[in-house]
């Protein structure tokens, strides 16, 4: 492209030749040559007069900057720009917001000339009338006259490799090495006072400018280079070193020589006038800069900026997106964004981007494009929704209106077909340009409608055309076949044509999809899976796939089923305007937010979505829609609210920089720490603390921190991890702090990494390291102590315990042998006295008996002496019980088996009967409460007395008494008892005039809970079941 200050020279030279050929040539013949040239001027003017634009932001003192005129810029080894300004202080810029130093905070001048950093990371500043400035990141320490300083106004300022600050003033040089000065001028030796640059070379050697000449330390001594020794030029302003180590100079208001470094010889430089020095003959030179490839940049002070190529030139000024031409510095970042400070429009970036926009071009910068078109000639055609087509043909541009062929200036549509005609459609019409003339049709010539919106050639070279609400004309040539309701089409407002590699054609409506293949349209809608039913363009991938853009996603179709993406997924935005695949078969889409770039793995599954927007150098932002081609060259245009904009994918440089970070702060509690106070051992420039070591309460930590990338500062995020409380990284974020609240003692390491836009990480990870005290309860000292303690303290609890448990055991032992021994007594004395009572009892039945025997004597009545008898055997058996019990150890039992035998034996005793009677006793309980054998004592005498008085006859051999006693279920004993002689009736034992003896039976067996049942066996025998009687 031919920049502006060379094309107004040419048209300069071309009027001075037109006012010299009018001369000398006749009236007439001078009009026809005047039209003449009017077409030739018609024809070139659109080259002379636009040029892309170039996107440049703004900082002043609305972003923070503290001072809208920039004398200096300066990127320090930390990433940080520092930028001086005419009042303002001084500002560092991190990518995201300025901080400002003022002679409030320290610095020494307001008017900061010149920035430049030491080998310990120190900022120097120099200032005019406001002596020099040291900045650790802290403190400021300024050095003046009084300090041995030539002069306060300083011009320029350098470190070597010495760490020795070099000073250039008005007055001469000034050298400090840290403690004292050591100054030059011309009484010493320099050619002139008047320092106006220093600069300290890729070899080490200083380099002085003066109005006179150069001078050059080589850490020896000081050389002159003069017109006398082969310097062309003397009055040198400023000095600028190029990636090949030349060094560039540049001659006031001459021009630059270049000092240029042999490679057998480096330390050896030859001068050369810089061949370009005809751009620089009536402009002022402020600084020089070179990017990575080493161009370099020129500014100049009212010109603009001057990039020269090895071949060309171009010009960044106010014509093409700079907003002033007075530029007063240059500075090209680690990641190639250029730096501009300015008079009155404070400081200015530039980042390289591959996103052109054409706004200054005639009809290209319009916000209403809303067709594109790249025809076979790789002309760009716009068409826009009011002023007609604008053909770009890659240097000029050409207006297409109503006056020279358009129906109507609101196009639509632009396409080109199979044989290069390109139609245009419009709202008045299709039009058919043959690449001489214009042909429309209307709905006179068949159109359903002459508002169109679609335009597509199919397989068989038909032109489909879509109408806004009177559906779609198909057109051979000769005539418009219209398709409708009637053919399955239900909507007849078309807003995009597409025919796939299959040959279907798909048709995008406010009411869904329609396909139209052999079989004729099918529909689909939001019922098959349409995100929404308004679809305003189509294209296909190389996988088959089909694409829809819709108002509320974007959507695939693999011919199955449909699938949504949204900003879910990773687009800028839900409102999809355009689609368009690149030759790298990555689908991009044109959003109100910027355009979005899906890539896609061989396999056809998406493997990121990267979004371009402002920053990114896509100035539009918003795109129109179907407003997108692609060109001969592969070049994507996109039409915006901002005018065309161009994406060239070779252009398209990724930033491989990794970003640089730093922790630039530790808070307690959220509050400002002195760490220099507290800690003593701190970094030299955040002063934050290495090797922290905090009290168990100091716990709560808060980590600021910072990511430098100045390409897109505003995309940086952060991934941190605190190692002995985190797991794991943490995810992206963008907030530049983190705070960790009631941290448990131990070892910890606070790390942190960035992530540029480009997903690029910092190469290192910034780190802190930091120990907590454990609280004296839980150190080891405090837990031996303890455990002393503890056992110090269960040793006496326990020999107390044992003293204790010793006194009180003999103090029991003591009561249980009293208490013994008083129970031994009581039980003695009780057992005493029961065997008194009952030997008393036992004594008062005896007595009884007697008095019975004596009163039986008085009677001859047998039935009165048995009647007698009977009762003295009665009181007998209980005084036989009594007599037991008194000579019985155990006072409250009986032995049943002895109880038993001594009855019968007393019994047969009794009566006297002389024969042998065996007694055939199975006892299986030995012994019976008082309470139980007296009731059971009488029951057996009652039948062992029937026995002996009627079982046995006189002819009985074998007498037999059996008794047997058993424990039974249900607490029961049984009680079989009998004889083996004549037996009884049993009526006799069932009758109600039984005898007293049964009836006796009877009511003391239920004394005991029992019953008595006759058994049908030989001779007589009961079952008596009974219960123990409990006390």
């Amino acid at each position: 492209m031919i920049a502006p200050f060379a094309c107004n020279i040419s048209i300069q030279c071309f009027f001075l030749l037109l006012n010299n050929i009018t001369k000398h040539i006749h009236h007439k013949t001078l009009w026809n040559f005047i039209f003449i040239i009017l077409c030739i001027i018609s024809f070139i003017w659109p080259q002379l007069s636009f040029s892309q634009t170039f996107y440049f932001k703004k900082y002043s003192v609305t972003e923070g900057l503290s001072q809208s005129q920039v004398n200096c810029i300066f990127e320090d080894s930390r990433g940080f720009l520092w930028i001086g300004t005419a009042g303002g202080g001084l500002c560092k810029y991190d990518g995201k917001k300025f901080e400002t130093f003022d002679e409030k905070s320290g610095i020494s001048g307001q008017i900061v000339t010149c920035i430049t950093e030491d080998k310990k990371g120190n900022i120097w500043i120099g200032s005019t009338w406001g002596e020099v400035s040291k900045f650790d990141g802290k403190n400021f320490t300024n050095l003046t006259v009084k300090n041995g300083l030539l002069s306060n106004a300083i011009n320029c300022i350098a470190t070597d490799n010495e760490n020795n600050v070099w000073i250039g003033t008005n007055n001469g040089l000034s050298i400090y090495d840290g403690k004292s000065f050591e100054n030059k001028n011309e009484e010493n030796g320099l050619l002139d006072n008047d320092i106006r640059a220093v600069h300290c070379d890729s070899e080490g050697i200083i380099w002085m400018a003066t109005p006179k000449g150069l001078h050059r330390y080589d850490g020896k001594g000081f050389a002159k280079l003069t017109e006398e020794n082969g310097l062309p030029f003397t009055n040198i302003n400023l000095i600028a070193e190029d990636k090949t180590k030349n060094l560039w100079l540049y001659v006031n208001n001459t021009g630059i020589v270049i000092l240029r470094r042999k490679k057998t010889k480096p330390l050896h430089l030859e001068p050369e006038l810089y061949y370009k020095n005809d751009l620089f003959k009536d402009k002022f030179i402020t600084s020089i800069a070179f990017n990575q490839d080493n161009i370099p940049f020129i500014v100049t002070k009212d010109n603009g900026v001057f990039k020269i190529d090895s071949t060309s030139y171009s010009i960044f000024d106010t014509k093409n997106g700079l907003p002033t031409n007075t530029i007063y510095a240059i500075h090209i970042d680690r990641t190639n964004n250029i730096w501009l400070g300015t008079l009155g429009y404070g400081l200015l970036k530039h980042t390289p981007s591959p996103f052109t926009s054409y706004a200054n071009y005639k009809g290209m910068g319009i916000p209403s494009i809303f067709a594109l078109l790249s025809d076979k000639k790789n002309n760009i055609w716009c068409g826009s929704g009011g002023e007609g087509i604008v053909v770009y043909n890659g240097d000029s541009t050409k207006n297409i209106s109503t006056h020279n062929g358009l129906p109507n200036s609101k196009v639509r549509v632009l396409y080109e077909d199979k044989k290069g005609n390109i139609w245009i459609g419009s709202e008045g019409g299709l039009t058919k340009y043959d690449g001489k003339n214009f042909t429309t049709f209307t709905k006179e010539n068949g159109l359903p409608s002459n508002h169109i919106r679609a335009i597509c050639e199919d397989k068989n070279g038909k032109l489909w055309i879509g109408t806004y609400g009177e559906g779609i004309a198909v057109f051979n040539g000769v005539n418009f076949n219209l398709l409708g309701t009637k053919h399955g089409l239900s909507h007849l407002f078309i807003h995009y044509l597409f025919s796939d590699s299959k040959g279907n054609m798909w048709i995008g409506t406010g009411n869904g999809i329609f396909k139209y293949d052999e079989e004729g349209f099918t529909n689909y809608s939001t019922l098959n899976g349409l995100c929404n039913s308004y679809v305003g363009m189509i294209a296909e991938d190389s996988f088959g796939n089909i694409w829809f853009s819709t108002d509320r996603c974007v959507m695939k179709y693999d011919g199955i089923d449909f699938k949504s993406f949204t900003q879910k997924d990773g687009l800028s935005n839900n409102t999809i305007y355009l689609l368009i695949f690149d030759n790298e078969k990555n689908l991009w889409v044109g959003t109100n937010k910027g355009v979005d770039k899906i890539s896609f793995s061989s396999y056809g599954q998406i493997t990121g979505i990267t979004n371009f927007s402002f920053s990114d150098g896509f100035t539009g932002i918003e795109c129109n829609s179907r407003a997108t081609c692609k060109d001969a060259n592969g070049n994507l245009w996109f039409g915006t609210v901002d005018g065309v904009i161009k994406y060239n994918p070779t252009q398209n440089i990724p930033n491989t920089i990794p970003p640089l970070v730093h922790i630039t702060n530790v808070r307690l509690f959220l509050n400002e720490v002195d760490w220099n106070k507290t800690q003593g051992n701190t970094t030299a420039w955040f002063h934050t603390p290495i090797e922290a070591r905090l009290a168990h309460n100091k716990n709560h930590l808060t980590f600021d921190f910072c990511g430098i990338d100045f390409t897109q500062p505003e995309k940086i995020k952060y991934s941190y991890i605190l190692e002995g409380f985190d797991n794991k990284w943490s995810a992206p974020t963008d907030i530049p702090f983190v705070t960790y609240s009631n941290l448990s003692y131990g070892n910890y390491t606070f790390k942190v990494r960035v992530i540029n836009a480009n997903k690029i990480y910092s190469v290192n990870e910034a780190k802190i390291s930091f120990k907590i005290y454990a609280p004296f309860w839980k150190t080891w000292w405090f837990y031996t102590l303890a455990g002393i303690l503890i056992i110090i303290t269960v040793y006496r609890y326990e020999k107390y315990r044992i003293k204790k448990e010793s006194e009180f055991k003999a103090y029991l032992e003591t009561l249980v042998k009293e208490k013994t021994q008083q129970l031994v007594k009581e039980k003695e004395e009780k057992e005493i006295l029961l065997k008194e009572i009952h030997h008393r009892v036992k004594n008062n039945l005896q007595v009884i008996n007697s008095l019975i025997s004596i009163q039986s004597g008085y009677t001859n009545d047998p039935r009165a002496i048995e009647l007698f008898e009977e009762c003295k055997n009665r009181i007998k058996s209980m005084a036989l019980i009594h007599e037991k019990l008194y000579e019985s150890k155990d006072l409250s039992n009986i032995n049943v088996k002895d109880y038993i035998n001594n009855l019968i034996t007393y019994l047969i005793r009794t009566y006297q009967l002389e024969k042998n009677i065996i007694i055939e006793l199975n006892l299986e309980e030995e012994n019976f409460n008082i309470d139980t054998i007296i009731p059971l004592g009488l029951i057996i005498n009652e039948i062992i007395s029937n026995t002996l008085k009627y079982a046995f006859t006189a002819e009985k051999i074998n007498c037999i008494i059996t008794m047997q006693i058993k424990k039974t279920q249900n607490e029961f004993f049984e009680m079989v008892i009998g004889d083996n002689g004549v037996g009884m009736p049993r009526d006799k034992f069932d009758n109600n005039q039984s005898t007293l003896g049964i009836e006796l039976i009877k009511i003391l067996t239920e004394q005991l809970s029992g019953s008595v049942k006759f058994l049908e066996r030989e001779g007589t025998f009961y079952q008596i079941l009974f219960k123990e009687i409990k006390k």
